[in-house]
């Protein structure tokens, strides 16, 4: 997630598209003042449509991501800030969902909310939390279906069920964490 995060703040269109899937579904939720929701369907191809460049500076970065994997498909929840032009734009949920296609991560579908009032409210208390850069994960070594996993960062607690955030191994090749495991 943080190669495709990197690639948004970029405005680079060529990588994103190489990221992710053609048939793909993105979803906007945008608030509105009354308290009810906008949400705007569009197709992955939209956001990377050669009329979608410009010259702004866009940067994207995001939180305490909870990450679900299971085979060959994955999904991260996690607060995020939106600047464009160095200014903050808006804050609000990314949740991308991922498929594993010959051997590579693509961004399946994703849907955020765009939320210009919620900034104080979702910003990490730490912000050596915020991703991508800044301060790496903290470097440890967990087994996880059997494979050794090297920086992860600790484990979150949601609803009695342990998550780790493993977004990093979303961008790792020939490793197989789904039921069964082992390195490929």
């Amino acid at each position: 997630m943080d190669a495709y995060v990197r690639e948004i703040s970029a405005n680079d269109l060529d990588a994103m598209d190489a990221r992710q899937t053609p048939e793909g579904m993105t979803y906007r939720h945008v608030a509105r003042e009354d308290g009810t929701w906008d949400v705007v369907a569009r197709s992955n191809k939209y956001w990377v449509a050669p009329e979608r460049a410009d010259d702004h500076t866009y940067l994207e970065r995001y939180w305490s991501p909870t990450v679900m994997i299971r085979g060959s498909m994955a999904t991260v929840w996690a607060p995020y800030e939106f600047e464009i032009d160095g200014v903050t734009h808006h804050c609000g949920i990314d949740v991308y969902s991922f498929a594993r296609i010959d051997g590579a991560w693509k961004v399946s579908n994703s849907m955020w909310t765009v939320e210009p009032e919620a900034c104080d409210e979702l910003r990490p208390a730490d912000p050596s939390a915020i991703r991508p850069g800044g301060p790496s994960a903290t470097d440890r070594r967990v087994s996880f279906s059997g494979v050794a996993i090297d920086r992860i960062a600790g484990p979150r607690i949601v609803e009695e069920r342990v998550y780790l955030d493993v977004s990093d191994l979303l961008r790792q090749p020939g490793v197989d964490i789904g039921s069964g495991g082992g390195a490929a």
